[in-house]
């Protein structure tokens, strides 16, 4: 396999632009980064695009945008851990099971790997077949500590485990209200791939999640009133303020 060739499809670059520190995120605007750390150059491939920063501090960061899903988001951390990126935040959006509310975040300590659309849908029992996928505990201890000194006031941060979900269809309510029951903080469609695809090339990794949304009460697909609109910016600003923050201070 041709890595650079394949960086340059995936990513419309070479692996040497990259440093070893790096945001992905497969849903937030690439400019809500580039407002907190400025851009020094960019780059758009097949499937990944984005851009590299020098930081909030001085430090080289790359901030990259992957879409939906945990097999591409997967992918790209996996083919960046092949590159030399030593350091990864994963800042993305989660549907609260438990105490959190929409704009909160969560730092994730672990993820239930419930990827795979078949498996909902075939009569499988999901929540029985997968395993737990942890971040790196020391970075996840820096990363709790650099989030306690430096966020806002008012938001509300939780930690805690996310359950990965292969299809939003899959979202039903036994299975929330079973999720719930189980300990689980919250759920969302990428954090175990990272997880797993970061322990594999040796990279340390968090997850850090913005509450889009509380099922099965209040879908993600229901209009949020306006202050649910004003928390969940607010909680963005912060996610993205809290993640080129954390792993550029260094």
């Amino acid at each position: 396999m041709d890595k650079e060739k394949l960086f340059r499809f995936f990513f419309g670059t070479g692996t040497d632009v990259f440093p070893e520190k790096v945001v992905i995120s497969p849903v937030i605007p690439l400019r809500r980064f580039a407002a907190n750390c400025g851009v020094a150059s960019e780059f758009t491939g097949r499937f990944f695009s984005g851009f590299v920063s020098r930081g909030t501090n001085g430090k080289a960061i790359a901030v990259i945008r992957t879409g939906i899903g945990s097999a591409m988001t997967g992918d790209a951390v996996r083919l960046l851990g092949e590159c030399g990126v030593r350091e990864l935040v994963f800042a993305g959006f989660c549907g609260s099971l438990g105490d959190l509310h929409v704009g909160d975040i969560l730092l994730c300590d672990e993820a239930y790997d419930g990827e795979g659309f078949t498996r909902y849908h075939t009569g499988a029992l999901a929540v029985d077949e997968g395993t737990i996928v942890r971040g790196s505990a020391e970075y996840v201890a820096l990363a709790e500590r650099y989030i306690k000194e430096n966020c806002g006031k008012a938001m509300h941060i939780g930690k805690g485990r996310v359950y990965t979900i292969g299809s939003i269809l899959a979202e039903t309510p036994e299975l929330l209200t079973g999720l719930a029951g189980s300990g689980f903080a919250g759920i969302d469609m990428e954090v175990s791939a990272v997880y797993a695809a970061a322990a594999f090339t040796g990279m340390k990794a968090i997850g850090l999640l913005v509450v889009s949304d509380a099922p099965p009460e209040r879908p993600f697909w229901q209009e949020k009133d306006v202050n649910d609109h004003k928390r969940f910016s607010e909680g963005i600003e912060e996610a993205v303020k809290l993640s080129v923050g954390f792993v550029g201070k260094r």
